[in-house]
């Protein structure tokens, strides 16, 4: 995000100075005119203002509105969009989550929701707060749980992107709900498919979506346990 705000600082700053020429350009102007010098010195600032005005609202929408702007100015940091992942309790598969991450007034924002390996909906989280030091993102949230007593709860949580030459596609982390005490570890992935990014959104196709992900992982796990064997 610091990238984001940068930019927006420079192009606010690009905008004083066009301003300051213009501005002086016009009060020579006004001065032929044999004008008073508070007036035309008024004018000079309400110039210079205007453009630094311009200028740094026009860099703000930009970079709030344009999700391809902001991929170009963050290269390998992007990490909008939605993500998958698997979360582990004491090495035993516990749910698995649904993550998006969205940009949210030069800040990122999480929510998603958990599911059981049937698919079946077990709640939902949002972030509360959330800070990008890169390669990890450090985030506070809240979470309502479906079936327990203590619906609410709250925790912090971390994610670990995986580096790469261009944007990250894999995350480890954990996360702790303040409640429990226990740390849960995460793996996730970003989903890029345009197919499976419209089945996650809609509540009649994502338990056959969960089901095929968590029989994927457990291919897997299956697979590795038998590759260890085979090396032993």
């Amino acid at each position: 995000m610091k990238k984001l705000a940068t930019f927006s600082k420079i192009i606010s700053t690009i905008g004083v100075a066009g301003g300051v020429v213009v501005s002086n350009s016009i009060i020579g102007w006004l001065n032929s005119k044999s004008l008073p010098l508070w007036f035309t010195l008024s004018i000079g600032i309400v110039i210079v203002a205007i453009f630094y005005g311009l200028f740094s609202e026009g860099s703000k929408y930009l970079v709030s509105s344009s999700v391809f702007f902001r991929r170009v100015i963050l290269g390998r940091k992007f990490v909008e969009g939605t993500w998958m992942d698997i979360v582990n309790t004491d090495g035993l598969l516990t749910f698995v989550g649904v993550l998006r991450v969205e940009f949210d007034e030069f800040a990122l924002r999480l929510s998603g929701e958990n599911f059981d390996g049937n698919g079946n909906a077990k709640g939902t989280f949002k972030s509360e707060m959330a800070v990008l030091d890169w390669p990890v993102l450090k985030y506070k949230y809240t979470s309502t749980c479906h079936e327990s007593k203590k619906s609410h709860s709250e925790g912090y949580g971390e994610l670990h992107f995986i580096e790469r030459d261009g944007e990250p596609k894999r995350y480890q982390g954990f996360f702790m709900d303040l409640n429990e005490v226990l740390r849960k570890e995460t793996y996730g992935w970003k989903v890029t498919n345009v197919d499976n990014l419209e089945k996650l959104d809609s509540p009649k196709s994502i338990p056959l979506a969960i089901q095929k992900i968590v029989s994927n992982v457990e291919k897997d796990i299956h697979q590795s346990e038998m590759d260890q064997g085979e090396m032993r």
